[in-house]
């Protein structure tokens, strides 16, 4: 009995839809190459992170999407997030430079499937990409950081003020400073100034370890 081949239709549903969200043209070029090379893999659609992005996405009825934040990588876990809200079935994989314990924990929650590092060989990318697709994770092992008593943090956020606990908010939602005064009111001195107060007394360095600690903690769902 002859061996039964697969129609055109079954062929294509084999193949996994990506959309690809990135600032640079160059990184989005690249990516477009390192698809191509994958057999299994059709690029839908391309495009800058915005908030249209996921609805394009999902108009190209895209099964992955790859989001690279650089340079500000809690716009890309508030991207991850938006996908996760609105299109459930989509999957996304988070490109960064910084892949320490933090960022997996940013990205795990905001509903991204994976997170690749920029240093990995090509092929895990690829690799990823299946992984995610087959309804699997893709997060390297990590080592976490010593538990803490969550009231600790609670009374270390709470003791910032409203204005404080608003612009950690805009932090995390990854505005930056000038985005942030526009929001809010204020010159963009007065922002970088409440941010240091703010880095004194949750004992962060930056603005990443800033979001870490409130997605961490679950500070952002306390009334501002």
């Amino acid at each position: 009995m002859g061996m039964l081949l697969a129609s055109p239709l079954e062929e294509a549903r084999r193949r996994i839809v990506v959309f690809v969200m990135a600032h640079h043209l160059v990184v989005r070029a690249g990516l477009k190459a390192l698809l191509a090379t994958a057999g299994d893999v059709d690029l839908a659609g391309e495009s800058i992170e915005d908030t249209d992005a996921p609805a394009r996405a999902a108009a190209c009825r895209a099964e992955v999407v790859i989001i690279d934040p650089d340079p500000h990588f809690a716009e890309g876990i508030v991207v991850a997030r938006r996908l996760a809200d609105a299109a459930p079935s989509m999957k996304s994989l988070i490109l960064t430079g910084a892949a320490g314990p933090e960022t997996h924990d940013m990205a795990q929650k905001s509903g991204a499937r994976g997170l690749v590092p920029k240093d990995a060989p090509l092929e895990e990318l690829i690799t990823a990409i299946r992984c995610v697709h087959r309804g699997e994770l893709w997060f390297r092992q990590r080592v976490r950081a010593p538990a803490h008593e969550p009231d600790v943090h609670a009374r270390h956020f709470a003791a910032l003020t409203s204005r404080q606990r608003e612009i950690v908010s805009l932090i995390a939602e990854g505005l930056r400073n000038e985005q942030i005064a526009a929001r809010i009111g204020v010159s963009v001195k007065t922002v970088r100034n409440q941010l240091s107060t703010v880095f004194d007394r949750l004992g962060v360095n930056d603005r990443l370890a800033l979001a870490v600690y409130a997605f961490e903690h679950g500070l952002l769902q306390q009334p501002a």
